[in-house]
């Protein structure tokens, strides 16, 4: 891959592809206090029950998988087909309108951490 930046200065980068290999993670039973935590916030938050489910792509999540019993991912925000093309790429962005709920989110899961 070449890229070239034309402004002030010209920037080429190139990039080799590589395929990232890692180990499926840990299954989380639901019954897991992180899991019911993570649940009851979602629930708070969007009025939706909550069941698991799968998150492709590496995250940096994964470097929490040798020292936490239990790995959990969640997106706070609405995501369409077409918004799978744009990730980590062109025009990659969270809708305006997700943005106040995924605040309320996040202050929700820090505000009842015990």
């Amino acid at each position: 891959m070449h890229l070239t930046y034309s402004g002030y200065s010209q920037l080429d980068v190139w990039a080799k592809p590589q395929e990232t290999l890692s180990e499926a993670t840990k299954v989380v039973d639901m019954k897991n206090p992180a899991f019911i935590y993570l649940s009851n916030a979602i629930t708070a938050t969007y009025g939706v029950s909550v069941a698991p489910d799968i998150m492709t792509g590496a995250t940096d999540s994964r470097h929490f998988l040798p020292i936490a019993d239990a790995v959990l991912r969640f997106r706070p925000y609405h995501e369409e087909v077409a918004d799978l093309a744009r990730v980590h790429g062109t025009n990659e962005r969270v809708a305006v309108s997700d943005l106040g709920p995924a605040v309320s989110f996040y202050m929700r899961l820090v505000q009842d951490l015990r």
